[in-house]
């Protein structure tokens, strides 16, 4: 073992490992977890990770918790786990005149009741003299114990007087405490009469002074600032977000209260319905006449001695034009076919003329000579 008192080594890992496999001390005391891993060498016992969080919360005075393989012990601690254990301290409780009068047993107690009980107090006080090679008397200690309870029950007197008179004398003047809550006064006024924006080494307002209940904070969102972006730009973004979105839907609901809705209701009690159903009629009759101008310039353009008709519906004047349009030709008149019959005669007869002027100019004979050298003209160029 080493000779430093909070020294971690081997041989006190390796004593607290060889402990855990004797008197039931492989499981939790409490709640019978297997393996446990934690300690207290108060009561030389050994529990779970979720039970060491209920003996902590109970104050060292009561149970001292310790890890057995991360902490070092003393040595007298080590002592006390050797001598101690799950199965001795229960068996302890269990047989103690104040649980047998009143017929509880370990299993059915909490942690609570289990450790800080009288029964508790004297498994360590048997545990401490034993590890110290004393003997433990019960009846001494009963009677220390019911002093010091005695004790502190009592009120705090002050010393004899030297005439010999014993009337206890109260520890504190009551001139001296209203003496104190006027000076205390006095400072609080000072302090409310100081700037909040001054620190107090240059004569501001002292934050926290006298017993004034702190401002609740303010539920409405606040503009990032330049420190916020330097220690933490997401949460600064974040932040902003909110931000804006709370300004922007705060003024949207400003807006339609003191702009949208008085104006609806002015509305609302006006002749605005009656004027715009004037307007649409009117519109209506503007587009209907638009309408019959604009179909009166097409027909215009398309039959210029077109007459334009009231009340009916006008008909084309050259209807039979689109009657017969797309039907076979009916060829002209009667009244202009003689003249196109005498202009077809003459155009035959010239043409008959024109057919006895070419047969006479080909029964005319070529001379001698002629046909031959164009002959060979056309064979040296085809030899050519």
């Amino acid at each position: 073992m080493s000779s430093k008192l909070w020294e971690v080594d081997p041989a006190t890992r390796s004593k607290l490992q060889s402990l855990t496999k004797v008197h039931s001390n492989n499981r939790c005391v409490d709640c019978g977890a297997p393996s446990p891993q934690w300690a207290s060498p108060k009561f030389g016992i050994f529990f779970c990770l979720a039970c060491s969080g209920v003996h902590r919360s109970l104050g060292v005075h009561i149970s001292f918790v310790r890890s057995v393989t991360m902490d070092a012990f003393k040595t007298i601690e080590i002592r006390k786990m050797e001598e101690g254990g799950n199965d001795a301290w229960k068996e302890m409780f269990d047989s103690h005149e104040t649980n047998k009068t009143i017929g509880r047993i370990f299993d059915e107690c909490t942690i609570a009741e289990r450790y800080d009980s009288e029964a508790g107090e004297e498994w360590k006080e048997r545990l401490t003299a034993k590890v110290e090679e004393r003997s433990f008397d019960l009846a001494t200690w009963k009677a220390e114990r019911k002093a010091a309870a005695a004790g502190a029950s009592k009120p705090a007197i002050s010393s004899a007087q030297p005439s010999g008179r014993s009337t206890p004398q109260p520890s504190s003047n009551p001139s001296q405490k209203a003496q104190n809550e006027a000076y205390f006064a006095s400072k609080a006024q000072q302090n409310a009469s100081r700037p909040d924006t001054l620190a107090p080494s240059q004569g501001g307002k002292y934050a926290g002074f006298g017993s004034a209940p702190t401002p609740p904070p303010s539920s409405t969102p606040q503009a990032p600032r330049a420190e916020d972006f330097q220690r933490d730009p997401v949460a600064a973004l974040t932040k902003g977000f909110g931000w804006l979105s709370s300004t922007v839907s705060k003024q949207a609901a400003t807006l339609n209260e003191q702009v949208i809705k008085p104006n609806l209701n002015n509305l609302a009690h006006t002749d605005f319905a009656a004027q715009a159903r004037q307007l649409g009629t009117t519109v209506g009759s503007s587009l209907q006449q638009g309408t019959q101008t604009v179909g009166s310039s097409i027909n215009k353009f398309i039959d210029p001695d077109a007459q334009p008709q009231s009340g009916a519906r006008a008909e084309p004047a050259k209807k039979d034009f689109w009657d017969s349009f797309g039907a076979p030709p009916k060829g002209p008149p009667e009244e202009k076919k003689g003249f196109w019959d005498d202009f077809s005669a003459a155009g035959e007869q010239k043409a008959k003329a024109d057919e006895r002027k070419s047969v006479g100019t080909s029964a005319m004979k070529a001379p001698p000579g002629a046909g031959q050298g164009k002959k060979s003209e056309e064979g040296a160029w085809g030899d050519w």
